[in-house]
This record gives structure tokens, sequence and C-alpha cells, in this order.
């Protein structure tokens, strides 16, 4: 079962812990990109495509990628982060980012950590370009030392899919959570 939380302090770790964080809409976001902005824009492209689907999702991606170029991000949380990452630290965790942004973004994404303050994460971000998060983390991820494992996605299908991803491949004493980053205006994308 999946928690929503709307602030990263929210997030209980003990020692040992592998935090796995979604990027986009979780640590950041950026002004004006929001499930309305992804609908409207799908929609828009859809209309001019005869209904093709994966063209409009093409389309708005390339939208997307040109509006995080221009832009910078904002924190969805700063304080909350910045208190996770030092609990992090004090227990011993390992934090990793989980995207499902195409590698082609790293330079861009790399940016953004650094115009964050986030640049010491630079070599711990996973890209998994669109596929399921879940088996992502199930076949790139070594899970195995670790204690405990948090997966944190403003997705509740990524969320999902991690879920149903781990299910019986965790040792029996290791437990998984999965919380739902959810900003306190956000509309859920679910």
């Amino acid at each position: 079962m999946t928690t929503r939380i709307h602030s990263f302090d929210q997030v209980a770790l003990q020692a040992n812990t592998l935090v796995l964080l979604d990027i986009d809409e979780t640590v950041w976001c950026y002004e004006t990109i929001n499930p309305h902005w992804w609908r409207v824009t799908i929609e828009r492209h859809r209309n001019a495509s005869d209904g093709d689907v994966a063209t409009a999702t093409a389309l708005a991606i390339h939208d997307w990628h040109r509006h995080i170029q221009a832009t910078t991000p904002q924190h969805t949380d700063r304080d909350g982060l910045e208190r996770l990452l030092r609990r992090i630290d004090d227990t011993h965790s390992t934090v990793l980012f989980v995207t499902a942004r195409n590698p082609l973004y790293r330079p861009i994404t790399e940016q953004h950590l650094k115009y964050l303050g986030l640049e010491r994460f630079c070599p711990h971000v996973h890209y998994t370009e669109g596929a399921s998060k879940g088996e992502y983390i199930r076949t790139h991820i070594d899970t195995a030392p670790y204690d405990r494992i948090v997966f944190i996605d403003d997705l509740a299908s990524n969320c999902a899919s991690v879920g149903d991803a781990l299910q019986g491949t965790l040792r029996t004493t290791v437990p998984l959570e999965t919380l739902q980053f959810v900003m306190e205006d956000a509309v859920d994308a679910s």
C-alpha cells in the first residue's frame, strides 16, 4: 500500500535504508508544468495527429524538453529535502534518484541538480527512459545490502509498479515502503 505525503519530513528512516527518489514533480518542478499542462498538451497534439496517442505523447515530451531547457526548476520541498538528506547521511543510508527521463537528458538534469545545490548526486541518477520504474529497479539496482527500501514518486502508478515488481524479490526481512509525494496545491495525476 502506498502512503501519500506532502513533505519529505514525513519519510521515516532507519539505519541502512535505500531511499529511491523520483525527480520531476517530486524533488523539483517547473513553473507551469503540472498534470493539467500534460493533459492539455497531449490532447492538443492528439487532436493534431488524428488521435494518435503515441505521437501526441512524443510531441508533448518534446514540448516539455524545450520548456525545461529554457527554465530553471524549483524545489517542491527544499527544507524537507535538506532534512531528509541529512537524516539519510546520519543513518548511514543511501539515496538514488530514479527518473523516467531519457539518458539523453543527463546534461540538463545535471545542470538542474547543480542549480539546486544537489550536484553531489549527479552520479546517482538512474534514467529509465519511460520504462517501468519497478522493473528497472528490480533489474538494475542492487537492493540486497539494505535493511529497508523507501520509494518516493509523485505518481501512484509508479509506486504501484515498484511495489508489484519488488514483491517477492526482496528478502522477507526487508520492508518496502512506497510514498506518493503530492504537492499541497497539486492535482493527482495518477
